[in-house]
């Protein structure tokens, strides 16, 4: 289990962003969020960082954030077919990454994330594949 460092130079895929369910529908950060952090929608109606610690409403995977947002402030969030640059760690292509304790991506299943979130396409690109 390694959870995946976020690059200085992360970066997504305009065409496919432009192609991916998008949900903004003046939804407001409830926290800080950094660029392509996996989030949900809470209860509150505020998106938050998911976070796969415990199969609960955390766990869910709403979409990705295009960029930092601070709490208080709009978000967009990407869904399902979004192709982005999120580590600068070597990917193997077809391998399935998870949503992490603490928020992220993970290399291993996580409580909350047994299914995964997230498939390598190319050594240094992946791909929503999963929303829950």
């Amino acid at each position: 289990m390694a959870v995946l460092a976020l690059s200085a130079s992360a970066s997504w895929d305009t065409f496919s962003a432009s192609q991916s369910p998008q949900i903004s529908d003046g939804l407001i950060a409830g926290e800080d969020l950094g660029m392509l952090t996996p989030s949900y929608i809470k209860s509150d109606g505020k998106v938050y960082k998911s976070d796969g610690v415990s199969a609960n409403a955390a766990a869910k995977v709403d979409g990705f954030t295009l960029r930092h947002v601070h709490a208080g402030e709009p978000v967009t969030l990407i869904g399902q077919g979004l192709k982005m640059k999120y580590t600068d760690t070597l990917l193997t292509p077809g391998a399935i990454y998870y949503l992490a304790s603490g928020g992220g991506l993970d290399t291993a299943t996580t409580t909350g994330d047994s299914t995964g979130t997230c498939r390598a396409v190319t050594p240094d690109l992946m791909r929503v594949i999963r929303m829950s």
